[in-house]
């Protein structure tokens, strides 16, 4: 099985992100009671992570020190991408779906065409390695599996919606990460 039937089977087999899938490819945009089920999804998602690095659930066996300065280093940095990605929208609606915008290609979009999904995962996994935290640790893995699956169907509406700019984009920016130079499209 290839990636992109992995990452298509996902996508489809999980109510969430097939609704999502439809609301985006048939009608353009999330309808605001699907984004209300995203972000009610990511609380749940929030909430069982918060309690895994507070019970500290599957420790893993890391030397404290290096745990808490790696990964306090990959929190940051991770909040950090994840927060200056969102600020390039126009607004809440963009942030969620629900309202199309222009093109973003400056700031951190120049070295990452999902500089938030990235930050967000890389803030977790670090919060994960500063607890020692191997469920945490899983809980990041599956947002970042899911992330993984839903890039393309953003790729795929973003195309459809922003045509040769966004194939443009896409050929000279990392999915993830990479220099500018250095970036090709995946």
């Amino acid at each position: 099985m290839s990636d992109t039937d992995t990452e298509l089977a996902l996508v489809t087999r999980l109510p969430l992100l097939a609704r999502m899938r439809r609301d985006l490819l048939d009608r353009g945009a999330l309808r605001p009671t699907t984004v209300v089920a995203m972000y009610a999804a990511y609380g749940v998602h929030a909430a069982t992570t918060a309690a895994a690095l507070r019970a500290r659930w599957l420790p893993l066996p890391l030397p404290r020190r290096a745990a808490r300065l790696s990964g306090g280093t990959l929190t940051a940095a991770g909040a950090g991408l994840c927060v200056l990605g969102m600020r390039r929208f126009a607004g809440p609606g963009q942030v969620s779906g629900t309202q199309a915008g222009p093109l973003v290609t400056g700031g951190v979009y120049r070295y990452s065409r999902n500089p938030q999904y990235l930050g967000y995962v890389a803030a977790l996994t670090g919060a994960a390695a500063v607890r020692r935290s191997g469920g945490s640790l899983a809980l990041a893995a599956a947002a970042g599996a899911i992330y993984a699956a839903w890039v393309p169907v953003e790729e795929e509406h973003l195309t459809r919606t922003l045509g040769e700019s966004y194939r443009r984009y896409r050929r000279r920016t990392a999915r993830w990460l990479a220099w500018p130079s250095a970036a090709g499209s995946e």
